[in-house]
Parts: structure tokens; C-alpha cells; sequence
């Protein structure tokens, strides 16, 4: 994953399964966007249409950046979800070859 620069970096703390809601929920509203955008096309002069466009390319544009934030967010749990499956899968057998070691020193002694 690259770090990006960021200017004014908030840090906040949501539910995951808000994460994911929030990233539906762009999406779709991303998609609306790009309808809407689509659709300005009906609007009578050409500087509103002109207006419009460049305010839902903006709108379409933020938040598609915000999308992105969100599924690196939504990547790294995975990642970090799957470390910690590992690390339980193979805890048991360090803990069992650890006290092995410990027998096996007690015994030379």
C-alpha cells in the first residue's frame, strides 16, 4: 500500500461494519453522481449546464478519492484478520514445541 501525503490527516474511529456501509453507500451515491451528470444535459442554457457539470465532476470526484480511502481501510483489516488467524493457527504449536525445549533442558540437567 502506498502512503500517501496528506495535508490535514483526521484520524477517526467507526465500527467496521459502518466502514462498510459508508463505503455502499459512497458508491452509490458516486453513481448517482455520474447519472446526474449525464442528465444536466436537460437544463435550458448552456453556462448552468456548464455549472453543473463542473460541480458534480467535483462532488463525483471527492467522492471517489474518499472511496478509495475506504477500501484501503477495508483491505487492511482483511490483511490484519488474516495475520491473526495465522498467528492462532500456528500459537499451539510454537506453545507445544516451546514447553518441548523446556522438558527437553530439565532432563540434561
Amino acid at each position: 500500500m502506498n502512503a500517501k501525503h496528506l495535508t490535514n490527516p483526521v484520524t477517526f474511529t467507526i465500527e467496521l461494519d459502518d466502514l462498510g456501509w459508508l463505503h455502499n453507500f459512497l458508491t452509490e451515491e458516486s453513481l448517482h453522481a455520474e447519472i446526474d451528470h449525464e442528465e444536466v444535459e436537460r437544463l435550458h442554457t448552456d453556462v448552468a449546464i456548464r455549472t453543473a457539470k463542473a460541480v458534480l465532476s467535483k462532488e463525483h470526484d471527492r467522492m471517489t478519492k474518499i472511496i478509495e480511502a475506504l477500501d484501503e481501510a477495508l483491505a487492511a483489516d482483511d490483511k490484519r484478520e488474516a495475520l491473526a488467524r495465522k498467528i492462532s493457527a500456528t500459537l499451539p504449536v510454537a506453545l507445544q514445541t516451546s514447553d518441548e525445549v523446556v522438558a527437553a533442558m530439565e532432563e540434561e540437567r
